[in-house]
């Protein structure tokens, strides 16, 4: 079964096979989700930050002033 569309009260309506549905519903899923997870770590970043802690290791940031090839 192919995707049909339907014109419907000024509307256009798609019908899709059940396969396609389900594969939609479970992406906007994972992408709920991994939204939650971003706005988790962002929160967490912000209160370590507000709370005076360093953005970076102090060992990183030394290697970053000396200014070696591979500070990262």
């Amino acid at each position: 079964m192919k995707v049909r569309l339907k014109k419907a009260n000024n509307a256009e309506i798609a019908t899709l096979p059940r396969k396609k549905d389900q594969s939609l519903v479970s992406r906007a899923k994972a992408t709920v989700d991994e939204d939650v997870g971003t706005a988790r770590l962002v929160a967490h970043a912000r209160k370590e930050i507000a709370s005076g802690a360093p953005l970076i290791p102090k060992r990183i940031a030394d290697r970053i002033a000396k200014g070696g090839k591979r500070a990262l």
